[in-house]
Formats: C-alpha cells, structure tokens, sequence
C-alpha cells in the first residue's frame, strides 16, 4: 500500500512538473513573440511608404486636399482620428538634410486604403510652398506611418462623458474632420457631438458644404461656423469664438451634462479657449488640444550668433531655432514641429532662448525644443552626434 501510494505521489509530481515546465514554456514562447512583434512594430514605424496621389482638391487659395495611395504597402497602418502623416518631400537633390513635416489625417477609415490629408500653404513655409506647387495628382511622395497622442478616445464616454465638443481654428478643422467620421459611425444613444470651426473668410472654410450637409442628416451632430471677417453675403455666426459663445450654445445642447473638448488650431485661440474653459470648472482630463505650429517670430530688428557643436550661424528673421538649423543644412531629428514628440530636443550651453509654445514634453536641465524656441542672446548648443 504504503509502495503504491508512493508510486502515485512520484507520478503526480512528475505531471505537475511537466505541466509547469510546458506553462513556462508557452509563457516565454508567448512573451517572445509579443517581444518580436513590438519591434516589428518600431521598424515599420520608422520606415517610410511610398504613396502615388491619386486626387487632389483645392479647397481655396491656399488651402487643398490630398488622397495618397500606396505603392509599397500591400495594407495601410490603421490609425486613430487625430493622428498625422509625416510626408518627406524630396526639395533639392542636393540638401544634405530630409525635411519632414506633419500633417494631420483629414478622414477615417476603420481599414483604409488611401490616406487623405489636408494642407494650408504658410506664408513663408519652405515645405508647404513646395507641397502646393508639386503635390498634384500622379505625384510620388514618402511618409511615415500613422503617429500622434491627440487622439478622439469615444470610451471616454463610457465615465459618464456621453457628449464630445470640438473646437477647430483654419487648418485645425483637419484632425477633428477625421473624429466626426469616426462620430457618424459609430452613434450611440445619447450621445452628440458639436462642432465649432472659426475661419477668417468665407472661403477659407474648409469642408464647409460637406459639414453642414452632415448636420442636417445627423440630428447628433451640431455644427457651428464662425467667420472673424465676414462679408455681406455671410448670414451665420461672426467674430472669434470664446467660451461664452461656447458657453451660450451648449446650454442648449447639453444642458447639465458634462463633455469632452478636442481643440486644434492657432496658438493664442487655444491658449484662451483652454483658461477659459477651466475657468467655467472643466476637469483638466475633459481637455484635450494640439496645436498647429507656432506664432510667427516678430523679433526682427537682431542678429544673434549660434553655435551647434561645429557649425556656426547667424539667427534673424527665421520663424524658430529648428528652421534657421535647416536653412543652414543641419541634420537634426524633428517631425511635429510644435513640442509634441519631443525629437529635435537640443542641450542650451549658454546663453538664453523665448519659448514661443509651453510644450507637455519633460525636459532635462536646460534642455530645449528648438521647434518652439528663438534665441534672445548669443546661444551656444549641444546635440548628439
């Protein structure tokens, strides 16, 4: 008896084993693998596709839209509304540097097919000037996947936040045009979504027709436009939008209920509209924003020498620290352009810099974002070779 039940309790421990070698071994297999697929990941990320674009629109002047369709990619990266492409263009065969910039996504798909961007054409933007001139239909063009931590989270609803305002100032309505798409397919009961889109003129508004069209099919979705210069012909709203406009429309639609605002557009609008709002008792977490680049440089009249590592060169008129690097062909890492990534992060050796953007980006000491900075004094600088 005593050799059977010894017999059984070596059997037992032997299966018990073999079962917790096997779990070990489908946990590291598992772990592996989740491992490989991370890295996977990060390189597809840094890796560039190439798009052929199969349309263009020009909304105005000099605002236009793009679809880009893949030449290299057999399944396009999905991507969260609010989330931007960053488009290599190829200015100058001769540049020793890549220029990057960003834009965000103007529409969502669940599995796309196409990427459609919007685009304004800055005054005095090297990139931009070039992408309205070039970018036509049969163009060829590289970008990175799909990136971005502004993003539309309808979860968040899920809390008790069952209504999403957006607020879009010019090129801004871009990212939040995305976020109503993914909106109208996916209405629940009780939720609503309001837009409010401020424009200088009539024909700077983007996607005008195609937003009011959707209003009027959509009872869960409100659409507001602003115009700061208007015309007689311009029967709507006038003048800047400001929290108690803000304020004085979504009484209507929200009553008490509380909300989740996504805003994007010009600095000094977001700035106020982000006080405001948390000045009238909106939670911090109920504020999302992004900005679009920054104010221009209106310091003009001096000439500040710089030093990076071994190159010397003068800053004066360039609207940030990043672009008169660019101008002179220093190689430095950016893409947002706005103190989102944080890549073009640069060490200030001496002297002093403006910050023109309060970037979310920790910093080290006396770490900078050259992106969103202009030297006020002689600076001298350090980056990573």
């Amino acid at each position: 008896m005593m050799l059977q039940l010894l017999t059984f309790l070596l059997v037992g421990l032997f299966l018990v084993g073999s079962f917790t070698i096997i779990y070990i071994q489908v946990t590291v297999a598992r772990d592996t693998y989740r491992d490989k697929k991370q890295q996977r990941a990060l390189r597809n990320s840094s890796r560039p596709i190439r798009f052929k674009v199969t349309k263009r629109e020009d909304m105005s002047p000099r605002h236009f839209s793009v679809c880009l369709t893949p030449l290299t990619a057999k399944k396009l990266p999905r991507f969260m509304p609010g989330q931007y492409l960053t488009l290599m263009p190829a200015i100058g065969h001769d540049s020793k540097i890549t220029l990057k910039r960003c834009y965000s996504l103007a529409a969502w798909h669940k599995k796309p097919q196409h990427y459609e961007l919007g685009i304004a054409k800055e005054p005095d933007g090297v990139v931009s000037t070039w992408l309205h001139q070039n970018l036509t239909v049969g163009s060829i063009i590289d970008a990175l996947p799909p990136k971005g931590t502004f993003v539309y989270r309808p979860q968040l609803r899920k809390r008790g936040n069952e209504h999403t305002v957006l607020i879009a100032g010019g090129i801004g309505i871009t990212p939040l045009r995305a976020m109503i798409d993914m909106f109208i397919n996916s209405i629940g009961q009780g939720q609503s979504l309001v837009l409010f889109y401020s424009a200088k003129t009539h024909d700077q508004m983007c996607y005008l027709s195609e937003l009011n069209n959707l209003a009027y099919k959509h009872p869960s979705f409100n659409f507001y436009p602003i115009i700061s210069r208007p015309t007689s012909e311009w029967q709507g709203l006038t003048g800047r939008i400001d929290t108690a406009l803000i304020a004085s429309k979504l009484a209507h639609e929200l009553g008490n209920n509380s909300a989740n605002y996504y805003m994007c557009g010009p600095q000094t609008m977001m700035a106020e509209l982000k006080q405001g709002l948390l000045n009238a008792g909106t939670p911090m977490d109920n504020i999302h924003y992004e900005h679009f680049g920054v104010n221009a440089n209106i310091d003009t009249d001096n000439v500040y020498p710089v030093k990076l590592n071994n190159h010397q060169f003068e800053f004066s008129t360039q609207r940030t620290l990043l672009d008169a690097m660019e101008q002179n062909e220093i190689a430095i890492e950016s893409e947002c352009r706005s103190g989102s990534c944080g890549h073009c992060k640069v060490t200030l050796t001496s002297g002093r810099v403006k910050e023109l953007i309060k970037s979310d980006i920790r910093l080290n000491t006396n770490e900078i974002l050259p992106c969103c900075c202009i030297p006020s004094s002689a600076v001298t600088l350090e980056m990573p070779i």
